[in-house]
């Protein structure tokens, strides 16, 4: 069985419906009823879910896979252990100062280049948004999904913002 953080809950339940007792005892309950497979499930990815229940991603992967978390050679007595990622995972859809959103575009960095797009969010998704975790891994098309929002709606209003600030 080879699970990454990048996959969905619904692709992991699908492929691997055993799992689903795991996660829901790992806290993920809302994620792996019948009703959110179909819905919110197929959108949120294992790494999604990790971070909004505050667990660390590759512990979770190596309990999903059955594997012993392994301690790696930098341990000190008493530490942690920790298991041993597969590969780091990196934000590939992040933004530049001076790049356009694209649908791909992860909110974190977005609004880490981009602050005053906040506003655009607000609008649309609430302020409640920017007090869940996901809103730094999920991207523009992921959360108007979640929010049954036209993602390019969303982004003619934070294209045109991103515009005015570069003075375009």
């Amino acid at each position: 069985m080879k699970l990454s953080p990048k996959m969905k809950i619904a692709e992991i339940l699908e492929k691997y419906p055993h799992l689903r007792k795991t996660l829901a005892q790992e806290g993920f309950e809302e994620l792996v009823n019948p009703a959110a497979q179909n819905s919110i499930a197929k959108m949120v990815t294992l790494e999604m879910a990790a971070k909004k229940a505050g667990k660390e991603v590759f512990p979770l992967l190596a309990k999903l896979e059955g594997k012993q978390i392994v301690e790696s050679a930098d341990d000190t007595a008493g530490a942690e252990p920790q298991a041993t990622p597969a590969g780091t995972v990196s934000p590939e859809n992040g933004i530049k100062r001076g790049e356009m959103a694209t649908a791909k575009t992860l909110i974190g960095p977005l609004l880490d280049q981009y602050p005053q797009t906040k506003s655009v969010f607000e609008k649309h998704y609430g302020a409640a948004c920017f007090t869940c975790p996901g809103q730094a891994t999920e991207t523009v098309e992921q959360t108007a999904g979640m929010h049954g929002t036209d993602p390019q709606k969303i982004l003619d209003e934070i294209n045109a913002i991103i515009e005015t600030e570069l003075g375009k």
